[in-house]
Order: structure tokens, then sequence, then C-alpha cells
């Protein structure tokens, strides 16, 4: 994950090139959705933290469990090997949201999580692509306390969305030139 964008200081004047490790993280509530939240908010910390060189959590997740799901937010959100880019990218929410997007390195693909930490209330969120080409396409993918898994919902262009109570959403986009039919 390349996260150069963010730097930091003391580090780099002291300790130039030092990266951290967090073992054996776990924050328990494997088995709840707002221990699924937790870890996914973990998740997306670490992509944006530039000491960071690995976490490694304690013990794997029970299958199908939501932590199960938190992580394939990031790894394999479409169940064929999809996830988190490379590049992390700079976002802003407002709680109960939080937001982390990356891209690759050829600029074609952009992909979010999207969590919304109130347990009662719906949020809206629209997601602005500054600087990007094209969107070309769109996939989303959810997972909340009553879904099985994350489901793939509705393809399309745009970049709003209501985020349901407690509730973890993948957003992949495809960039690029729009192609243009000719006559």
């Amino acid at each position: 994950m390349d996260r150069r964008a963010h730097r930091a200081p003391l580090v780099e004047e002291n300790y130039p090139g030092t990266k951290l490790s967090i073992g054996e993280y776990n924050f328990g509530g494997e088995k709840h959705i707002s221990g699924a939240l937790a870890l996914a908010e973990a998740l997306g910390r670490f992509t944006q933290t530039p000491l960071l060189e690995s976490a490694f959590y304690w013990n794997y997740p029970p299958v199908d469990s939501p932590a199960f799901w938190a992580f394939r937010a990031y790894r394999n959100y479409d169940g064929k090997g999809e996830a988190f880019r490379e590049i992390s990218l700079p976002t802003k929410a407002q709680a109960p949201a939080s937001f982390f997007a990356s891209r690759d390195a050829a600029g074609e693909h952009v992909v979010a999580v999207a969590l919304n930490l109130d347990g009662k209330q719906a949020v809206p969120v629209e997601t602005k692509l500054d600087g990007c080409k094209p969107i070309v396409s769109r996939r989303v993918f959810r997972y909340t306390a009553t879904t099985p898994s994350l489901v793939p919902l509705t393809e399309g262009d745009t970049a709003a969305d209501l985020l349901p109570p407690w509730s973890i959403t993948v957003y992949e986009w495809t960039l690029g030139s729009p192609v243009v039919s000719r006559p």
C-alpha cells in the first residue's frame, strides 16, 4: 500500500524508513455487527497510516461471521478476488460515517469502503471523484446486521447513496474515457 502522501515527521527525522507492526490485535465482538464495524474502521485506518508495515489479527474470524465480512470488504469483496487498491486516497466523512478510499497505480480503478457507525439512522453519502477520469462503471456491495454476506447492489454511475444503520458498503468504480458511438 503506497501511503507516501502521509508522513510522520518524528520518525522520518530520527529513524527514517522505520515501520511499525501491530501484533495480535482483536476487538472481540466478532459475531456482532458492532465488532465488524470496529474491525472495518481499524482496517481502513491501517490503510492511511504510513508507519504501519503490518498488523496481525488474533485468530481467524469464524467463517460468515460479521468480522469475516469486515475483512472481506477489503479483501475479495466480490468473491472473485477484487480488493482495496494499492494507493490510499484522502477522504472526508462526518460522524457517524467513516470513508476509506484507494486507487490502483494506473488510476483506472477506485475502491472505497464506507461505514455507518450509527445503529439507528441511515446516513447519506455523496462521493466526489475530483480529478479522476470519467466513471465508466460502478459496483456496490453491502453488509448489514440483517444480510448474510456482502450483497451486490445495483450498478450505475451515481455517486450518491444512503448507508443503512450499522453497515459496511464497498464501492468500486472503473474509470476511463467514455465510449463514444459514431454515426
